[in-house]
């Protein structure tokens, strides 16, 4: 995992809590690295 990849992952698991590392990592393959899509996303499922 690159270093850029754990900072996107941090940044979403602070707005989302709940949310598990590995689902967030899955979210940021589905939607290219776009870390704006994957909290667009989650907000949606809130």
């Amino acid at each position: 995992m690159k270093l850029s990849d754990r900072r996107e992952i941090f940044v979403v698991r602070n707005i989302f809590l709940a949310v598990e590392s590995s689902e967030v990592r899955d979210r940021l393959e589905q939607c290219n690295g776009n870390v704006l899509v994957v909290v667009y996303v989650l907000m949606d499922e809130v």
